[in-house]
């Protein structure tokens, strides 16, 4: 699981990704200076207006993005396949927490079992990455939490198969990481044992399987 990823823009750019568990050149623990500026900011501000305290994190509200855009409130699987940039089967292997573009998130990473739509503008590897986002973990001296399990269905545990289909391209370098905007990407989730399958909330709503 990589503990950084750089952004498509280059270098200069904030990063796609940044675990938590990330070390800096002297093999230390992030430091608050080392989190993304977006990042200080927030924590400058909750601090500021004991948001903080009240929370008793560094607090981040939903992520205000709905279903990918061109998928109608009532869809089929052959609307997915149609509308999405790819569509890919694979199985959850790895979860990381730490920082995306949206904050404290998750980051998933999946290995593709089968490639069902392909793409020249996603790289055909073995894994693909799915920035989740909720999470809880602590970095930089801060304790962070991010909850969006009512717009993002069931988290995503390993183990869990995924059908995945990205209405938008990557964000990285490599082809190969997703972010959740508003024509980001839909997931159906299946936990083996358990037999749960999930579904987001508003495909959930009149999703038709054919």
């Amino acid at each position: 699981m990589p503990s950084h990823i750089s952004s498509a823009d280059g270098p200069a750019a904030e990063p796609v990704w940044l675990s938590a568990k990330s070390e800096t050149g002297n093999g230390k623990s992030l430091s608050k200076e080392d989190l993304p500026a977006r990042v200080r900011s927030v924590i400058d501000r909750e601090v500021r207006e004991g948001i903080d305290k009240k929370r008793a994190c560094i607090y981040y509200g939903e992520v205000n993005v709905d279903r990918a855009g061109p998928i109608l409130s009532y869809s089929t699987l052959k609307d997915l396949m149609q509308n999405s940039k790819a569509a890919i089967q694979g199985t959850i292997v790895d979860i990381d927490q730490g920082f995306s573009f949206y904050g404290p998130s998750s980051l998933v990473e999946i290995r593709v079992d089968e490639w069902l739509k392909r793409s020249d503008r996603v790289a055909e590897g073995s894994f693909v990455y799915l920035v989740f986002p909720v999470a809880e973990f602590e970095a930089g001296g801060y304790r962070f939490c991010k909850t969006d399990a009512a717009r993002w269905g069931s988290e995503p545990q390993v183990g869990d198969e995924i059908l995945f289909f990205p209405f938008r391209v990557p964000v990285d370098e490599a082809r190969q990481v997703f972010l959740p905007d508003p024509d980001g990407y839909e997931v159906i989730l299946y936990r083996k044992g358990k037999g749960i399958l999930s579904v987001p909330k508003f495909l959930a709503r009149g999703l038709r399987y054919y």
